[in-house]
C-alpha cells in the first residue's frame, strides 16, 4: 500500500544520505586516524537517530519485517565499501578480504548500536553506546592489524 512505499522510500533515502555522510566525512578526514574516521559519522548518525526516534523506531520496524530489496542492498554495500577505505587507508598492509569482513563488521555493530540507542535513549545518555562503539572499533582495528601478523588456527 501506500504508507509501506512511503516508508520505503523514506528508508532508501536514509541509507542514501548515510552513504554520502561516510563519504563526505572520509574524504574530508584523510590524514586522520581510522577511529576519529569512523567515530565523526557514527557520531552525527547517533544524533539524528535521538533526535529523529520516532521516524527511526518505524524505519527500524519496516527493516526488521521486510526483505532489504536489491537496491537496498547495493546502498548498504556501499556504506561497507566506505568503512573499507577508511580502514585500508589506516592499514594498508591488511589484505582486501580482511578489510571487507571488518568493514562488515564495524558497520553492522554501529547499525546495532544505533538501533539500540533509539529503542532506549537511556543508553545514549549514560554513554553506554559510545563506549560501546569506541571498544568494538579498536578491536576491529586491532584484529586487523594483526591479521598479516600471526595467522591464527582454529585448532590448538
Amino acid at each position: 500500500g501506500g504508507k509501506e512505499a512511503i516508508a520505503a522510500s523514506l528508508l532508501r533515502r536514509h541509507l542514501d544520505d548515510t552513504v554520502a555522510l561516510l563519504r563526505d566525512t572520509r574524504l574530508a578526514s584523510k590524514g586522520c586516524s581510522a577511529r576519529a574516521r569512523l567515530r565523526l559519522p557514527f557520531l552525527e548518525i547517533l544524533r539524528e537517530h535521538c533526535d529523529a526516534r520516532m521516524l527511526h523506531l518505524n524505519l527500524i520496524g519496516l527493516a526488521d519485517i521486510t526483505q532489504p530489496s536489491g537496491e537496498l542492498q547495493q546502498l548498504i554495500a556501499r556504506m561497507v565499501d566506505e568503512i573499507a577505505l577508511a580502514l585500508a587507508d589506516e592499514c594498508p598492509e591488511a589484505g582486501a578480504d580482511e578489510v571487507r569482513l571488518t568493514a562488515t563488521l564495524q558497520h553492522r555493530s554501529a547499525t546495532l548500536l544505533a538501533h539500540a540507542a533509539v529503542s532506549n535513549p537511556d543508553l545514549t545518555r549514560s554513554g553506554r553506546i559510545l563506549a560501546h562503539f569506541d571498544a568494538l572499533c579498536a578491536a576491529n582495528l586491532r584484529a586487523l592489524r594483526q591479521s598479516r601478523a600471526a595467522p591464527r588456527r582454529l585448532h590448538a
